[in-house]
């Protein structure tokens, strides 16, 4: 199978030397590199990067990879993330293998589980506690640490390796604006419909999470709450998601935003929060919409 690697990057030169330095000693090579650049112009790229001109958004900029994706899969990589020299040597054996996988993400090393004490809070309010399985309040995030492969709701949108003849129809939700919280959970979602995904141990990295260019916390925070229910309205019907569900998923997240505040004697998360709250009403509206077809 022949394979594309799209790295979505916005002035990060840095990381995004690392990361492809990371592709360069593969033991299985990809066959195109795409660099989907929505910030500063790029000094210098290897002779066997592509790097394409993007607006900002990474939903948007991830559509454009798609529009210029050839490979039988197509691999999104951040660019704060190093790959294990065998990583896709391990993705693209379990593929083969599994023909029933229509995509996959590795083991971040570096991801700090959950404290037990966190795991008890999430399971009352109805917060994904990182199995990879979608809650009935719509929250998810991705599995850490898989110790044999299991197949999940959703892939880490940090790496995430697709079949793109399944997935070629589909696109990223360019209503989801610049970070795009929940972007990837998503796209998952609606391709999930066609097959399975699989996390797999053996395919390891390591994901940096950068400071560099990131979204700033009060804005964080703001996607976490409106972004949520955008997302809970547009798959309700699809997931047999609950509304009871949901009310102690945003009442949990506000309770937890308040207490960080206090804790690092910071008004950005509450500022945040206020400014989700406040953008509820319009996104659970506009989630409907887009259930329907009609948005955008």
């Amino acid at each position: 199978m022949t394979l594309d690697v799209v790295i979505c990057t916005r002035d990060r030169a840095d990381d995004l030397g690392r990361c492809l330095a990371s592709l360069a000693v593969q033991t299985t090579r990809p066959d195109r590199i795409l660099v989907i650049n929505s910030g500063r112009p790029l000094r210098s790229a290897a002779a066997a990067v592509e790097v394409v001109e993007s607006d900002p958004g990474l939903p948007r900029q991830r559509n454009v990879a798609l529009d210029l994706a050839e490979g039988d899969l197509v691999a999104f990589v951040d660019d704060d993330v190093e790959l294990r020299a065998d990583y896709f040597e391990h993705v693209l054996g379990w593929l083969v293998d599994n023909p029933q996988a229509i995509g996959v993400s590795g083991h971040i090393d570096n991801d700090v589980p959950f404290s037990a004490a966190s795991r008890a809070f999430r399971r009352v309010f109805v917060l994904s506690t990182g199995d990879g399985l979608l809650q009935p309040s719509g929250d998810l995030i991705y599995l850490y640490h898989p110790s044999q492969p299991t197949r999940v709701h959703a892939l880490s949108g940090s790496n995430m390796v697709w079949r793109r003849s399944v997935i070629e129809a589909i696109r990223f939700d360019e209503a989801l604006h610049g970070y795009a919280y929940m972007e990837d959970v998503d796209f998952s979602l609606r391709a999930g419909v066609h097959g399975e995904m699989w996390m797999l141990p053996d395919a390891h990295l390591v994901h940096r999470k950068t400071e560099t260019s990131r979204v700033p916390p009060r804005e964080y925070v703001r996607q976490v709450i409106a972004n949520g229910a955008y997302l809970f309205t547009k798959h309700q019907h699809a997931y047999e998601l609950r509304r009871g569900a949901y009310a102690r998923r945003v009442t949990g997240r506000s309770a937890a935003y308040i207490a960080l505040a206090a804790r690092r004697g910071s008004r950005e998360p509450v500022l945040g929060l206020a400014q989700g709250l406040a953008a509820l009403p319009a996104a659970l509206r506009r989630g409907r919409l887009a259930r329907c077809g009609q948005w955008p």
